[in-house]
């Protein structure tokens, strides 16, 4: 009976032990440097636009698409390869940019903090990012057409500078290569 009991104590404490094993190295490979957080949130990470400012980019350059693809096809209708490539070319431009605004930016610029307790060392499973985003720039496009209406051209405009969102980033990893972020209004940084 001790012997029973005796080998059953050693089984329990060799499963724990690897139980134990591969807890720490799945908090390893999800642990990381500073350093690579920056890497992947750089890599992975977008952030959005302040609603306002988005809502209204949205609307102008929706508008825009629909306006290129009109006479794109109207240009297709009429012959002409050469403003139907033109047209095409500027619904895809803002194409591009609706996409962008829409579902995020890109970032330019990312500063990553560790938080909580770290795990062997200098190594986190939680970090604030500081955030840059890339700038945008939008020419805005206007047809014109020719006196006798079979042909057009454009005319562009100032450039519209969309400043970089300076924000900050809440980060976790899930994985040896992967996040899940979130960007909390209340850590907007000043722009």
């Amino acid at each position: 009976m001790k012997r029973q009991s005796t080998a059953a104590v050693v089984v329990l404490l060799a499963g724990a032990i690897g139980v134990s094993a591969s807890t720490a190295a799945i908090v390893k490979n999800t642990a990381w440097t500073e350093s690579k957080a920056n890497r992947v949130v750089l890599r992975d990470a977008t952030v959005r636009l302040s609603p306002i400012q988005q809502g209204a980019l949205e609307q102008n350059l929706l508008a825009e698409v629909r306006q290129f693809d009109s006479l794109e096809q109207w240009a297709l209708d009429g012959g002409s390869a050469y403003a139907a490539a033109k047209a095409h070319n500027l619904a895809s431009r803002y194409s591009t940019l609706l996409r962008k605004v829409r579902e995020g930016l890109d970032l330019e610029q990312a500063a990553c903090s560790g938080f909580g307790p770290a795990i062997g060392g200098a190594r986190f499973t939680h970090f604030r990012c500081h955030v840059v985003s890339e700038e945008l720039e939008i020419l805005w496009a206007k047809p014109v057409m020719s006196a006798d209406g079979q042909s057009m051209d454009v005319a562009y405009g100032t450039p519209e500078q969309v400043d970089p969102v300076v924000t900050w980033l809440i980060v976790k990893t899930t994985g040896s290569a992967s996040i899940r972020y979130r960007q909390p209004a209340s850590l907007h940084a000043e722009q």
